[in-house]
């Protein structure tokens, strides 16, 4: 049964390729199918239009409708300008067959602001930059900042094991023979203080 979903799989990975590239090639019409599209058009055809500029990073968001609104010829013409045509603000068919190549210039991608840097990632600059110094100390120091690094990792985790048997767990004695044939007398386990 494995084997058969395995397989299945496997054949829709292998043609999910071929699958795609036909759903696109039915979304982009044909040359010949274009039509020079103005303010106030409506169709099949703006819609996608609309989704390959939002593609090219003309339109904010990819929720397009099928009206060719004042906005969107803003858009036709910020896109004319990027490729060095003249702005009018209409999509002729030869506009139309370059949006939808390869040979179109995308809009140009201001960066977004980078957020502040997580502490975690400061600990890790700076745990970086502490190495780089180790790096240029004699081989002595070296070795007494990695035995501080050794006892420092020891204690902390003699801490950790001594809190979890004070609080979490702790070792006990079977005494009697009420648990056999499970459990003998003088055998050890750990039970659980937290139930």
């Amino acid at each position: 049964m494995k084997t058969k979903a395995a397989l299945w799989i496997l054949i829709l990975l292998c043609f999910a390729p071929v699958l795609w590239a036909e759903g696109v090639a039915e979304q982009t019409p044909s040359y010949a199918q274009y039509r020079t599209l103005k303010r106030d058009d409506a169709g099949y055809d703006v819609y996608l239009l609309k989704i390959r500029m939002y593609q090219l990073g003309y339109m904010a968001s990819e929720n397009a409708t099928d009206r060719y609104t004042a906005g969107f010829e803003g858009k036709i013409k910020e896109l004319q300008i990027a490729n060095g045509l003249e702005p009018t603000g209409r999509a002729t068919p030869e506009l139309q067959a370059l949006i939808f190549s390869a040979a179109c210039v995308p809009a140009a991608v201001t960066p977004a602001p980078t957020a502040a840097p997580h502490p975690a990632d400061a600990y890790r600059i700076e745990r970086a930059e502490t190495r780089k110094q180790e790096e240029a100390l004699p081989p002595e120091q070296q070795a007494g900042l990695d035995l501080y690094d050794w006892i420092q990792s020891l204690m902390v985790a003699l801490v950790i094991c001594v809190a979890l048997f004070i609080f979490a767990v702790r070792v006990i004695d079977v005494s009697g023979s009420s648990m056999l044939p499970t459990l003998r007398d003088g055998d050890k386990m750990i039970v659980s203080n937290l139930f």
